[in-house]
């Protein structure tokens, strides 16, 4: 099979309709797998990274990360005949990992696309397994994983590349012509700042040993959540991560903006804290409110970290106090921030 065709078929692996196209903009080899970053063809953004191998069993293996930092997988064979736009049940297994289900939607007569779920464990799992299980109701298919270790990391990474490009504007090239607002920069800053909170929340998140996190996709987060960067659940837990890209945005100063904005917020009786920490530097702050409204208190735990190229991230943690008479934060929500204090510390250099 050529590159070329590769290539074709990476494009694909993103879409559910057979009308769907993608255009390639940058590609690539490397451990044993071809790689690309593409375009849709109808809006000309950055559409999604992704990489493709063969196998001796005839059935093209695929990964793509695409802008909202979802992942899928894909299967293709030039043997197949598919009903396009049926779903198919599938089963799957790396090594001998808790096996997982999933629907295998088909394309067209030769491709189906997968959905993962957008877990770092899942993803982690890809990487270092050896072996790929696929069940399907007439066949079970496997898939050596070889390289998937840096392929994967660097599909991510290019998905993380475009994104943040797309937020820098384009030259004026021409001075003497009146600037022209561009109604995309908004939009463009904010893909890259959920970009970047995406990432950090998988790394910070996996590092801290949350079990069972999931990242929320910008079209399933509530309204009231809009204004946050990044949102994740975990049994239990609602966690969020905020960007403050302005260099005035001191962890100090966001402290006390957080108290406010919650004293403010609440309906009833408010309590709140700064946890004490060995940070010297000032660069990390833990604190905590609680609003106890009808009896029913709502913690919500914040850590704010200074970000390495300026301003500061905002964490915070939401549970639910197992005490209704008590004002304070949920264990579990605490101990998970703490976790993130120190993932965080870690990660960023703080």
């Amino acid at each position: 099979m050529s590159i070329t065709k590769y290539l074709i078929i990476a494009a694909l692996v993103l879409f559910t309709t057979s009308e769907a196209r993608a255009n390639s903009i940058e590609s690539w080899q490397d451990a044993g797998w071809y790689m690309g970053a593409y375009t849709d063809d109808k809006t000309g953004q950055f559409s999604h990274c992704a990489m493709s191998a063969n196998y001796e069993n005839g059935v093209t293996l695929l990964f793509a990360v695409d802008r909202q930092f979802g992942w899928r997988m894909g299967l293709n064979s030039s043997t197949w005949l598919l009903n396009a736009g049926a779903q198919y049940d599938i089963g799957y297994q790396v090594d001998r990992g808790p096996s997982g289900t999933a629907k295998a939607i088909a394309i067209n007569p030769n491709q189906v696309t997968i959905e993962l779920q957008p877990t770092s464990a899942l993803f982690r799992q890809f990487q270092s397994g050896r072996l790929l299980t696929l069940l399907t109701s007439g066949q079970t298919l496997y898939f050596q994983l070889k390289g998937t270790r840096a392929a994967l990391a660097e599909i991510l990474q290019c998905t993380q590349r475009h994104v943040t490009q797309a937020s820098i504007p384009a030259p004026n090239t021409n001075p003497f012509a009146p600037a022209v607002p561009d109604t995309n920069a908004a939009t463009a800053s904010s893909d890259a700042y959920r970009a970047e909170a995406a990432t950090l929340a998988a790394n910070v998140l996996s590092q801290a040993g949350v079990a069972g996190f999931q990242l929320v996709s910008e079209t399933n987060v509530p309204p009231e959540l809009k204004g946050v960067d990044a949102v994740w659940v975990a049994p239990g837990l609602l966690g969020t991560i905020k960007v403050y890209s302005d260099p005035k945005f001191s962890v100090q100063d966001l402290q006390a903006s957080i108290l406010a904005s919650d004293a403010r917020s609440c309906q009833g009786k408010f309590a709140s804290g700064v946890t004490p920490s060995d940070n010297s530097k000032g660069t990390a702050i833990q604190l905590f409110t609680v609003c106890n409204a009808g009896g029913t208190p709502t913690p919500i735990n914040y850590t704010v970290m200074r970000r390495p190229s300026g301003g500061a991230y905002v964490f915070a943690v939401a549970g639910i106090s197992k005490d209704a008479n008590s004002d304070q934060p949920d264990n579990s929500a605490r101990e998970v921030n703490d976790g993130i204090r120190n993932a965080s510390h870690e990660i960023l250099g703080n």
